[in-house]
């Protein structure tokens, strides 16, 4: 049987996903053309739509449309069986991605993400709160870089936070180019008939952070280590400055909030 192969990065991390369908794999070349790598993987993904296939030993994940089994060997391997077509792949992916990332202390954050002045800023909040108006608002006039209106990666190093751009868009439509910067600031958006600015503390600004991070819907309770996640969220939280953002949807926003970080607030 012909395998079909594609290798991507996302957030510092190599992919290589085979499938024994062509369609979704050229799906996935033309949605995450910005992230094609040529990277010798750390993590791999078979993907079978054989269904008379025996399940491989392993952790089972996900059920549904798609069952996901981990492995762990010298690699991190995944194996997903799925049912018809590869629609809501790209829901899956994130959400194994979301997996990796927490290995190191990172996670995949319900957010707009920037990029102003060499640093990252990300804006976070549910579905409604602002996040693709915000994207849609900023003037890219002085070296600004959209990193997602949708999806944002955060990573943990030595050095600190870093926020990245991903695949995962949401009504602005894709990023062109795989982008990241340390991170600098999170703000959790609220609309409202004025500017605010309110900076939390770290337990309150990791609770809002668990509220938007992407793991904790569906069947949460199969896939992921919930204390990692917290301290994940915490650990975060304690290095990054995190915010309640008051604002209004209009061209003033981002003058309101470039006053308030700079010179790197």
């Amino acid at each position: 049987m012909s395998r079909h192969k594609v290798s991507f990065s996302i957030a510092g991390v190599n992919f290589e996903l085979e499938s024994d369908k062509a369609e979704p794999v050229r799906w996935l070349r033309a949605r995450y053309a910005p992230y094609l790598s040529q990277a010798m993987p750390g993590v791999r993904i078979s993907l079978c739509y054989n269904s008379r296939r025996l399940p491989p030993p392993g952790k089972k994940l996900l059920c549904g449309p798609y069952i996901i089994y981990e492995n762990r060997g010298r690699n991190l391997e995944f194996k997903i069986y799925a049912k018809g077509s590869y629609i809501a792949l790209g829901d899956v992916l994130r959400f194994l991605i979301s997996l990796v990332l927490l290995e190191n202390g990172g996670f995949l954050l319900h957010s707009c993400g920037v990029i102003i002045d060499g640093g990252a800023y990300l804006f976070s909040g549910p579905s409604g709160a602002g996040k693709t108006t915000l994207a849609r608002l900023l003037p890219q006039e002085n070296g600004e870089t959209i990193l997602s209106d949708e999806t944002t990666a955060i990573t943990k190093n030595s050095g600190g936070y870093y926020g990245w751009a991903t695949p995962f868009f949401g009504d602005f439509g894709s990023i062109g180019a795989n982008n990241k910067s340390a991170l600098k600031a999170i703000f959790f958006l609220k609309q409202a008939r004025r500017f605010k600015l309110k900076r939390l503390e770290p337990v309150y600004s990791s609770a809002r952070l668990l509220g938007n991070i992407f793991l904790l819907g569906g069947n949460w309770r199969y896939n992921y280590n919930i204390d990692r996640l917290c301290d994940a969220a915490l650990g975060c939280s304690r290095k990054v400055a995190a915010y309640e953002l008051e604002f209004l949807p209009n061209k003033r926003v981002w003058n309101y909030i470039k006053e308030k970080i700079s010179p790197g607030g």
